[in-house]
This record gives structure tokens, C-alpha cells and sequence, in this order.
């Protein structure tokens, strides 16, 4: 019986290991004793749980066992009040992540690696895109007509999240066996494209509540523009029988002329 036990141990520790995650946070902007950690639902619908943490000097270690990726939503304060950290939850992976809730570096093992590099090009962008919103929101409370502002800046915007979903669908091509690109799938136009060359990753159980949520996002908008299609359909043929019943109409009318 002891024999089957220490022949089992490894396999038991072996499995354990691969399933937890260490995230170590080490954050200079941080300056409360205590980090509330809020685990997302696996369908995103809302929180979970939410696990509570001691801060000491800006450091802290978030733990997690889940056999899937999870997304936390981790809310500490700062010196400018309440900030959130996105934070996500990969099985048999660990990682650090240093310097502040808003610009913060993360390393460790390949996933967080990957998702560092996948910042790296994304977050550029998205700056100039929060910028832009600031000097907006800025000029119309000094005074500049709103609707004039939004003329000029809506084009610059549009092209600025064209950029970033362009460099989202890039890093996915370029990395198809990197399970970061999970995390830009939610909301990318061309989310169906981009599974397909993810099949390593979809493969990965790790990742099945990430990529279930996005493949009945892709088939909700399939339904949506079928019904769409058919309501236009529908129209057509409406607008088709109008013209005939006119048409007659009109040649009725001629006809007692």
C-alpha cells in the first residue's frame, strides 16, 4: 500500500503544480495594507468571489488553483485614489509584475511573456487613444462646441482603434501557439478568423472559457445578422408586391381614361 502511495505522490504533486498560479505584484503607485482580488465568472457575467490580500510596501502574491484561466479584477489604492488591475489566471504558469497599477512590466513564464510583448505594441495606441479622450472631455469643459470637436477627433479615434485591432489580429498570426492572444479575442472583429489559427490553443483546455465565450459570441452575431437579413428580405418583397399593386394600379386607371 505505501508502495502505491509514493508511486502516486509525484503524480499527484506533479498535477497540483501544473494547475496553480503565482502572480507576485510588486507595485511602487500602492499605497493601502490590503488588495481585494475579484475573480470573474467563467461566463463573464459578474464576480465570482473575491479573495482578500495583504499589501506590504506595495508587495503581494496572488494564488490561484483553478484547472482553467481566470480573469481578476484586482482593486488597490493609491495615492490618486482606487485603481484596478487586470490580472489573468493561467494554470502551471507564474509571473511578477512591477511598477504601477497603470504601467506595469510583467515577467515570468512564457505566457506572461508573451502577454508583456502583446502590450508592448498594444498599449502605445491605447495611450493616445485615453489621451485623446482626455483633451476632449478637457476642451468641452473650457468652452469648445462639443459637436464640432467630435468632427474633427472621431476620424482620428477611429483610426487610432483600427490600428490597435490590426495589431491585435498581428500578434495573433505572428504567435499562433501563444495562449496571450486569448486575451484580445473578446470584442475583435475578426474573432473567428483569428481561432482558426489558433488551434494549438483551442486545444488547450486551459484556455476553454476564454474561447467558448467568444465562439457563442460569434455564433449570437451569425443568428443576429440572419435575422437581420431576413427582416430586409422581407422588406424587399414588401417593397416589390407595392410596386406591382401600383403598377396595375396605374394601368387600370389608364385603361378607364
Amino acid at each position: 500500500m505505501k508502495k502505491i502511495v509514493l508511486m502516486l505522490l509525484p503524480l499527484l504533486m506533479g498535477g497540483s503544480a501544473y494547475a496553480q498560479c503565482v502572480i507576485k505584484a510588486e507595485l511602487k503607485d500602492v499605497t493601502g495594507d490590503t488588495a481585494f482580488v475579484q475573480i470573474v465568472k467563467p461566463d463573464f457575467s459578474g464576480i465570482e468571489k473575491t479573495d482578500t490580500l495583504k499589501i506590504k510596501k506595495g508587495k503581494f502574491t496572488i494564488q490561484n488553483n483553478d484547472s482553467k484561466m481566470r480573469l481578476a479584477m484586482c482593486k488597490v489604492n493609491t495615492n490618486e485614489g482606487e485603481k484596478r488591475l487586470s490580472v489573468y489566471l493561467v494554470p502551471g504558469e507564474n509571473a511578477t509584475v512591477t511598477g504601477t497599477t497603470e504601467k506595469n512590466i510583467w515577467n515570468g513564464s512564457q505566457f506572461y511573456k508573451d502577454y508583456q510583448a502583446l502590450e508592448d505594441v498594444t498599449n502605445p495606441i491605447q495611450e493616445k487613444m485615453n489621451d485623446l479622450g482626455q483633451s476632449y472631455h478637457s476642451q468641452v469643459e473650457k468652452g469648445a462646441n462639443a459637436d464640432s470637436l467630435q468632427k474633427i477627433m472621431d476620424p482620428i479615434y477611429n483610426n487610432l482603434q483600427k490600428q490597435l485591432k490590426q495589431k491585435m489580429m498581428d500578434f495573433i498570426t505572428e504567435h499562433p501557439n501563444s495562449g496571450a492572444g486569448v486575451t484580445v479575442l473578446m470584442g475583435l472583429e475578426e474573432a473567428e478568423k483569428a481561432l482558426g489559427t489558433m488551434s494549438s490553443v483551442v486545444a488547450d483546455g486551459r484556455y476553454s472559457y476564454f474561447i467558448d465565450f467568444v465562439k457563442a459570441s460569434i455564433e449570437r452575431k451569425k443568428i443576429h445578422e440572419e435575422a437581420l437579413k431576413k427582416v430586409a428580405d422581407g422588406k424587399m418583397a414588401l417593397t416589390d408586391k407595392i410596386i406591382e399593386y401600383a403598377a396595375r394600379l396605374v394601368a387600370g386607371n389608364a385603361l378607364v381614361l
